[in-house]
C-alpha cells in the first residue's frame, strides 16, 4: 500500500539478484499503474565493489558487468529518474582500505561501468546515462581527511567526465553521493558512543 509513485526506493540486493529484483519492482509498479518514467529510486548493484569485497561471487564477474550495463541502459531509456547503479566505496573501507584506496576503488568501478556501456556502441552517450549514477562513501573518524577525500572525489569525477568522456550534462559531471559512518572506525568497547 505504499505510494511508490511518490517516494524514492532503494533496491539493495545481493549482487547476482540486482537485475531480477529491480525488474520485479518495475513490474509491480506497472501493475499498480505507475508510469515508469515517474518512478524514483536507486539500485545498488556495483559489481566491481561486490566482487572485490565478497568471497561469495557465484556469478562470473564479466556476466555481472554485462547485467549492470543492461540495467544502466534500460533505465536510461525507460526509467530516467531511477539511479541504475550506486557505486559503494563504503564496502572497500569496511574491508580495511584507507581513504585514498577507497576513492581509487570508487573511480575504477564507475569508469568500468561507463566503459561497459559506451563500448556496446548502442548510441548512448555519458550525458544520457551517467546522471543516473549515485555514489555511497564511507565516513571514518578523521574529520578533515574525510572532507578532503569527498572534495577530491568530486573534483576527480568532474575531470574524468569532462576531459575523458566530454560530458556536458551537469548531472553527468556531478558526483551525487551520500555517506555512512564507517562501522570499522567505531569503538566496539563503547557501544553507547556509537
Amino acid at each position: 500500500g505504499l505510494p511508490i509513485d511518490k517516494i524514492s526506493t532503494a533496491v539493495i540486493p545481493i549482487i547476482w539478484t540486482t537485475c531480477p529484483l529491480t525488474a520485479m519492482y518495475f513490474v509491480m509498479a506497472q501493475k499498480r499503474g505507475v508510469d515508469l518514467s515517474q518512478l524514483d529510486g536507486t539500485t545498488e548493484g556495483d559489481p566491481l565493489t561486490f566482487g572485490a569485497c565478497s568471497s561469495t561471487m557465484i556469478v562470473p564477474f564479466r556476466d555481472m558487468m554485462r547485467l549492470c550495463g543492461d540495467l544502466v541502459e534500460w533505465c536510461a531509456v525507460n526509467v530516467p529518474k531511477w539511479h541504475s547503479v550506486s557505486f559503494t566505496s563504503y564496502n572497500y573501507r569496511e574491508a580495511g582500505v584507507n581513504a585514498y584506496q577507497e576513492i581509487a576503488g570508487l573511480m575504477a568501478s564507475a569508469v568500468a561501468t561507463v566503459e561497459e556501456v559506451i563500448n556496446r556502441g548502442r548510441g548512448l552517450g555519458v550525458d544520457d546515462f551517467v546522471p543516473g549514477f549515485t555514489f555511497h562513501l564511507s565516513s571514518a573518524s578523521d574529520f578533515f581527511e574525510e572532507i578532503a577525500k569527498m572534495r577530491a572525489a568530486r573534483r576527480m569525477w568532474y575531470r574524468i567526465m569532462k576531459e575523458r568522456y566530454g560530458a556536458s550534462n551537469p548531472g553527468a559531471l556531478q558526483l551525487r553521493f551520500h555517506i555512512q559512518t564507517a562501522g570499522s572506525s567505531l569503538p566496539y568497547q563503547q557501544p553507547f558512543n556509537n
